[in-house]
Order: structure tokens, then sequence, then C-alpha cells
């Protein structure tokens, strides 16, 4: 069964980019998008996920209020991507997998998605 990936990040062009990536780095997964925080609860809530790689700063819902709302149900591997490096040791002591700061480079990603989707 194909691993099931949620994808989310408020700018269209990262956003592009990562699901580019993403799709070279694991073909078979069902990848899916979101725009914000909220959206991307929603759609955990109803298909779960494999995997969920998310941005920090989005509106509507944060990468860090998201990663909150999955950990009270989930274990989930979660990867917070910011430009803010004050925002890692607050993801970390919230239970994230990993954190990747920005830019990430194509070698980055591929390193820590094989490392959660062998």
């Amino acid at each position: 069964m194909p691993y099931r990936v949620i994808l989310v990040e408020d700018e269209q062009d990262v956003r592009d980019l990562l699901l580019r990536a993403l799709k070279r780095i694991q073909p078979d997964a069902t990848i899916t998008t979101a725009q914000n925080g909220l959206e991307a609860l929603q759609i955990f809530q109803q298909q779960g996920a494999d995997f969920i790689l998310s941005d920090h700063r989005m509106p509507m819902m944060s990468g860090l209020d998201l990663l909150r709302a999955v950990r009270q149900v989930s274990s989930v591997p979660f990867v917070l991507i910011s430009a803010d490096a004050t925002v890692e040791v607050q993801a970390r002591t919230e239970g994230v997998s990993d954190f990747l700061f920005k830019p990430v480079s194509v070698a980055q990603l591929r390193q820590v998605v094989q490392k959660y989707l062998p």
C-alpha cells in the first residue's frame, strides 16, 4: 500500500517545488497538499497519514499548532520546516520528528523522507 503523505505549505510556488521533490523521492506515495494547518488537520482527521511535512508560519493554524493537534492522537512522523531558528527548540519539545531550515534542499528532503518512509 502506498504511503500517505500530507504536504502543508501556504506559498504556492514553494508547495509546488516540495511536491515535485516528494514525487521524485517517493514516486508511489499518495501526496495530499494543504495550504494551512487547519486544512491539513481536516485531511489528517479524514484520511490519516504516514508522514506529514509542514511549513511553520502559515495563516489560520501554524505548523507548530498542527503538530500539537496531531500529537494528541498520533505519533506519525512529522517534519517541520521553518526559516525561524527559535522555533526548532519548541518544535522538538512538542514532539516533532525532524526539523528542517528553509531553504530546504532536495538532498535534505530526500534524507529526511527516506528516514521515515524507507
